[in-house]
């Protein structure tokens, strides 16, 4: 029975089965059993529930898993978990989400609701949370990480992964990491697979070419979709207009950004107001 299942198999065959182990008490056996689940099945899984048994199901989640199907789920459904969890349950959701899924949360509720939310998070993310959110719609900045890796260019190979498997732990993606020089400015982008095949003794300046690309903060999130078009990336570092490094992008959101354009658009071919 724990097994991993396709999304259609675990909402169609699965489900009657589910709600019988709820309604009969035996939450323990439908913890195990979503626990083994892909997260993005578990939302598609949530969004087939009434109210009260997706909200149930979501308490039953591990810690971990619960930030992941959180963040997949569409605004009504997050807006409806929030109403029916109890404040701290809501401060650990709010809290577990990437700053970026934070942000596009926030920017989402009316204000009153926010202000509320932004009450129930540590010093250090509220911070972040009104710093991201200070961005004007519709911008690169609104989408960016703090989550990402940074290293220096006197650094050997050697020295720049052992930094890796300190700071990369809670990092988005290690896939690329940034180099800075003394005063924060991006000097280039790197590849992780360039640094690992490199001789440990090689410095991080000697591995660099000169060529990046990166937005900055205050230009429209469409002209990052273009750029990660052009270079196909898996991240995207993000400056002020000084050249600072301030965060990354990643694919996942520049993904929702294209998508949302791309639906816009096809109204308006359509004639149909969005």
């Amino acid at each position: 029975f724990f097994f991993f299942l396709s999304p259609m198999i675990l909402r169609h065959l699965l489900l009657p089965d589910i709600l019988d182990l709820v309604e009969s008490g035996r939450l323990f056996f439908v913890r195990v059993f979503l626990a083994k689940q892909p997260g993005p099945e578990i939302a598609e899984l949530l969004t087939a529930l009434a109210d009260k048994d997706r909200v149930l199901l979501f308490r039953l989640l591990p810690r971990h898993l619960a930030d992941e199907v959180f963040s997949l789920l569409e605004l009504p459904f997050q807006d409806l978990l929030l109403k029916n969890m109890a404040q701290e349950e809501v401060r650990q959701v709010i809290s577990g989400l990437s700053p970026d899924d934070r942000t596009a949360l926030f920017e989402e509720l009316p204000a009153r609701v926010t202000k509320g939310l932004l009450g129930l998070l540590s010093d250090q993310d509220r911070k972040q949370a009104l710093t991201l959110l200070s961005y004007p719609e519709g911008s690169v900045g609104r989408l960016m990480t703090d989550r990402y890796v940074e290293v220096e260019p006197e650094w050997t190979a050697a020295q720049a992964l052992d930094h890796l498997r300190r700071a990369g732990i809670d990092s988005e993606t290690i896939a690329m990491v940034y180099v800075t020089d003394e005063k924060g400015r991006l000097t280039d982008d790197l590849r992780l697979r360039k640094i690992i095949i490199a001789d440990p003794s090689t410095r991080i300046a000697d591995l660099l070419d000169g060529h990046f690309a990166c937005p900055q903060s205050l230009q429209h999130r469409e002209e990052a979709v273009q750029i990660f078009r052009k270079y196909d990336l898996y991240a995207l570092p993000v400056v002020d207009p000084d050249g600072i490094l301030l965060g990354i992008v990643t694919i996942d959101d520049i993904l929702d950004v294209a998508e949302a354009a791309a639906t816009e658009d096809f109204h308006k071919l359509a004639t149909v107001r969005p």
